[in-house]
């Protein structure tokens, strides 16, 4: 039986090999790699592939000849991915802001109705 979260799948040997490569070239560990793009596939529902199917594929990296080149596109589509991501993390960040001030704003209470029940008074304050 296989460890949790251990994964196994069936490349083209070409594509694993030339993944393999570039994420080497990236100092990058490709299983990180897939695990990120997974990831990205779940935040975005999916959508990450449908603006990279409009990229052309080819079997080599292209190169910008002009501002309109096909790298450009790539990176910009990178970008707008990367925007929402951020989009997203700022919004779990704010989320857990407001839930951080809300249970501080509960233990204040819980602290100010055990101080009453105790007598303690805070005439100096």
């Amino acid at each position: 039986m296989p460890r949790p979260g251990a994964f196994a799948a069936n490349f083209s040997p070409d594509t694993l090999n030339r993944f393999r490569d570039l994420c080497k070239q990236q100092g990058r560990q490709y299983t990180k790699v897939l695990e990120r793009l997974a990831e990205m596939y779940l935040e975005t529902g999916g959508a990450v592939l449908e603006s990279a199917s409009s990229v052309p594929k080819s079997s080599a990296p292209s190169t910008p000849t002009d501002d309109h080149g096909p790298a450009n596109h790539t990176k910009q589509e990178l970008l707008e991915v990367q925007n929402l991501e951020i989009l997203q993390r700022l919004e779990r960040l704010e989320a857990n802001g407001r839930e951080f001030v809300s249970a501080f704003e509960i233990l204040i209470h819980r602290v100010e109705s055990l101080e009453k029940k105790a007598g303690v008074n805070h005439a100096d304050d």
